[in-house]
């Protein structure tokens, strides 16, 4: 599960956590209507002007079209975390609520697994989206959709379009629902 593998071991689920307390602080903030951005963590932490915020959460982000992303983030899990937080907040700019996201938030962390069996302690961005489509299934209504529309968003820059030569649509499934996800072709 989520909390037996080290982050220091495999970057994509120090990652995934990190969003994950991301996104639970925004929740958090937003429910007791504290002061400062939604979306943005530790505003006004820092005394440069220049960077105020530890995160901010809205920035565009994609995920990496390589297959290994130490090779873009090196093993710093807090900057690859945002790739992962920006997909809840897309979702929230489409339309999900507060209370969905909160659903959501929890329903991955208790049941992310990975890809690889249960022997494996190694996790990728499949994994995350599976377990996304999964709580939104659970959840139901008009959220079901948005999930693959924002992994397409997210993986394929608009003013890029030459990127999408390099990805592949991918489908597959755990045995229980059926998910998509753009991959590096090889």
């Amino acid at each position: 599960d989520i909390c037996s593998v080290s982050a220091e071991s495999d970057i994509t689920i120090g990652a995934i956590r990190e969003a994950l307390a991301d996104v639970v602080a925004v929740i958090y903030s937003e429910k007791y209507q504290l002061p400062g951005e939604d979306w943005v963590i530790g505003e006004n932490v820092h005394q440069d002007p220049n960077d105020p915020a530890i995160r901010d959460i809205r920035q565009s982000q994609e995920f990496p079209s390589a297959a290994n992303p130490e090779s873009i983030y090196g093993d710093d899990y807090h900057e690859y975390s945002k790739v992962f937080s920006h997909v809840f907040y897309k979702l929230s700019q489409d339309g999900v609520s507060m209370a969905d996201l909160t659903k959501l938030v929890i329903d991955v962390a208790t049941n992310i697994s990975s890809t690889g069996g249960s022997e494996s302690s190694s996790y990728d961005v499949k994994d995350f989206q599976s377990a996304l489509e999964a709580a939104a299934a659970n959840i139901g209504g008009p959220i079901e959709g948005k999930i693959d529309q924002v992994f397409e968003d997210m993986t394929v820059a608009p003013d890029n379009p030459s990127a999408q030569a390099e990805l592949a649509y991918c489908t597959g499934s755990n045995g229980t629902f059926n998910v998509t996800w753009w991959e590096a072709v090889t």
